[in-house]
């Protein structure tokens, strides 16, 4: 009954959003996009947050670079509607310097207090992006 597209026209056509459109009405039909991946990734987390129910104070911190890390975590986020995971949403980060878009959505949401998962070893998200992702909660 609802649609919501994550991406650009790069990402999902326009084709697409004009059929799912047609199909389920075009209030029915949201797209979530922004410049890049990383700020992509980041409105789809305020979305998450703002108005699915998702707890700011956890997330799940992967790199934007490779996609197999992004999507082995995907179902951490899915599990989080029925209650058995992280129950926060997925950012990407660059995986040796931390992405503008994680620190404004600290900086929005709050440093998270309660549980936080770093996908990937230090070659997918470095010690430096961990340490400075670590260091923003010092700044609060």
């Amino acid at each position: 009954t609802e649609a919501v597209i994550v991406g650009g026209t790069g990402a999902v056509s326009a084709a697409v959003e004009t059929a799912l459109k047609t199909q389920l009405g075009a209030a029915n039909v949201t797209r979530i996009a922004g410049t890049n991946r990383y700020q992509t990734a980041m409105f789809v987390a305020e979305h998450a947050v703002d108005d699915l129910g998702m707890n700011a104070d956890r997330l799940v911190l992967v790199s934007g670079a490779d996609w197999p890390d992004a999507l082995g975590a995907g179902p951490m986020a899915y599990q989080a509607v029925y209650g058995y995971g992280v129950e926060g949403p997925m950012l990407l980060t660059n995986p040796t310097r931390l992405s503008g878009e994680v620190a404004s959505f600290v900086m929005e949401y709050g440093q998270p207090t309660e549980l936080c998962y770093v996908v990937g070893g230090p070659s997918a998200v470095s010690d430096a992006v961990l340490n400075a992702f670590n260091a923003l909660r010092d700044s609060h």
